[in-house]
């Protein structure tokens, strides 16, 4: 697997996996220079050089195989999605399937020197509005929470980043993490 062009896959099942999908479909379809991955669950690698351990986002790949999706300077901009909280059940409906919601963030990083026709320097302001429209239309999303574009502490919250060495927000390069309601259910129709 090459790091340029990374094997993305999609979970298109009922429930959670589905109302990501969908919306990584979406972005992928409207921003076609980004790299939108799926879901990214935190593993956790111990450093013994620094006698310390990391969690890093992995998505799934294929068989047995995850991918980091930290910040890759083989790529314009990435984007993945990370469950934040547990989901929980909101209604029931024997006929249609029990409704859920969840707190996920959707968290994407990009070279703005390489964005096709983006002559804003760093600023992200105009992806920041294109996404979050684009999420405020979902079907899915109940509500958009917050959004964060500070530092890269906020934008890779509850992952292992050394930014004073990776400086993964600094010129060329912008992160943005949006933190959403999603409300789905998992019935099969």
């Amino acid at each position: 697997m090459s790091s340029n062009k990374p094997n993305i896959t999609t979970i298109d099942e009922p429930g959670l996996d589905w109302a990501i999908h969908d919306i990584q479909g979406i972005l992928a379809d409207k921003f076609d220079w980004m790299t939108v991955f799926h879901r990214a669950y935190p593993f956790r690698e111990y450093r013994s050089e620094e006698r310390k351990t990391h969690t890093i986002p992995k998505v799934w790949v294929g068989i047995n195989e995850y991918m980091n999706v930290l910040p890759n300077d083989f790529l314009i901009g990435q984007a993945f999605f990370f469950v934040t909280d547990y989901e929980k059940k909101i209604e029931a409906d024997l006929q249609f399937g029990s409704t859920f919601r969840a707190e996920v963030s959707l968290i994407v990083w990009v070279n703005t020197n390489n964005i096709p026709g983006h002559t804003t320097g760093p600023s992200i302001a105009k992806l920041k509005k294109e996404i979050s429209d684009l999420l405020v239309d979902h079907i899915s999303v109940v509500k958009i929470e917050s959004m964060t574009d500070q530092d890269a502490e906020q934008v890779f919250d509850g992952f292992t980043i050394q930014d004073v060495d990776t400086q993964y927000l600094m010129l060329p390069y912008a992160g943005l993490r949006i933190n959403m309601v999603l409300q789905y259910n998992y019935s099969a129709c």
